[in-house]
């Protein structure tokens, strides 16, 4: 997700603009991620995992690549699952890049709508409350008073609905 992405979202040509929005792009980010459980950029990691006659391994986030594994052999990953050729016991140490080697759209979508409102929000000092509705959909902000009353800046299902494919209890039962 870059800047510029942010910017044309955003319908913003001017500069004088970009440090708060990267400081909304890094605050969605870390949104995002909390929300996971899990870093969205690519990362080294390395798990030991001690398993009972098992063929799957269950890792912490999204597999780019597995660099090297003991105590077992890969067949095959898909999304956070490693599967083994055969079924194992004992310990299996696993080092993996784990996250995304390039952000899938809906994630990006989804980063775009939270910066937007944290922009949009800090551009109203949270002092009212706008909505807007276009045919079918609409869009509401609430002030910091109000999200204190139970209101939320970006409504849960909207977000979550974006986010429950890549969380990692959903991502595993696939």
């Amino acid at each position: 997700m870059t800047l510029d992405e942010l910017k044309e979202f955003l319908n913003i040509t001017k500069n004088d603009q970009d440090k708060l929005l990267e400081m909304m792009l890094d605050l969605a980010n870390d949104m995002i991620e909390q929300e996971l459980g899990y870093s969205l950029t690519e990362k080294e990691y390395t798990e030991a995992l001690d398993v009972e006659n098992t063929s799957m391994l269950f890792l912490k986030a999204p597999i780019v690549a597995v660099k090297s594994i003991t105590g077992a052999k890969v067949d095959h990953w898909s999304k956070n699952v490693v599967y083994l050729e055969k079924k194992t016991r004992g310990r299996v140490v696993i080092k993996y890049t784990w996250g995304f080697a390039s952000l899938p759209k809906s994630l990006t979508f989804a980063m775009l709508n939270l910066a937007k409102e944290l922009y949009q929000i800090h551009k109203t000092n949270g002092l009212e409350i706008k909505s807007k509705k276009v045919d079918v959909l609409s869009i509401t902000y609430f002030s910091p008073e109000e999200q204190k009353k139970g209101s939320t800046a970006r409504s849960k299902s909207d977000l979550g609905a974006l986010l429950a494919p890549y969380k990692l209890l959903y991502y595993t039962a696939l």
